[in-house]
C-alpha cells in the first residue's frame, strides 16, 4: 500500500497482476498485465511497483498513466528453476500460517528506492537515472 501527495491510496494485487487506486466509487486499475506486483512506493509523480514474477521494477506516471520498466533481473521472487513449495504451518497468537515471501519497496528522500529482495534476503538501493 502507498499514498500519493493527494492522499490517494494505491494497492498491489499479485493475484490479479494489477495496481489499483482505491477511490470512493471503487477500485481503479492504474496498471495491469503484471505478473505479481508486490511492493509499492510513490516518489514525486511516479508510483513504483516490483513485479516479483518477472523480476522487474515498473513505474507508473500518476499524471499520464504511462507505465515503463525501470529495472530488470532483480533478485525478487523465487530463483529461476525453483518451484514454489508449500509454506510450513505455524500457529501463533491464534493466527494460522506464515506470511508469504514479499518484495517490499520504499522511497528514500534522495530519490532512490530501497527494495527488500525476497529472492536472496537482501536490501537493494536502486538509484534514479541522472
Amino acid at each position: 500500500m502507498a499514498f500519493d501527495t493527494g492522499g490517494r491510496c494505491y494497492v498491489s494485487d499479485d493475484r490479479l497482476g494489477a495496481v489499483l487506486r482505491l477511490d470512493d466509487e471503487g477500485p481503479v486499475v492504474r496498471a495491469d498485465g503484471l505478473g505479481a506486483p508486490q511492493g509499492l512506493a510513490v516518489h514525486g509523480d511516479d508510483l513504483f511497483t516490483v513485479d516479483a514474477e518477472h523480476r522487474r521494477l515498473w513505474s507508473v506516471s500518476l499524471t499520464t498513466g504511462e507505465c515503463r520498466v525501470e529495472a530488470e533481473d532483480l533478485a525478487v521472487g523465487l530463483p529461476r528453476g525453483v518451484e514454489r513449495r508449500p509454506e510450513p504451518a505455524l500457529f501463533a497468537h491464534g493466527v494460522p500460517g506464515l506470511a508469504p515471501r514479499f518484495a517490499g519497496l520504499a522511497a528514500a528522500p534522495d530519490g532512490s528506492l530501497l527494495l527488500s529482495s525476497n529472492g536472496e534476503g537482501t536490501v537493494l538501493r536502486l538509484a534514479p537515472n541522472p
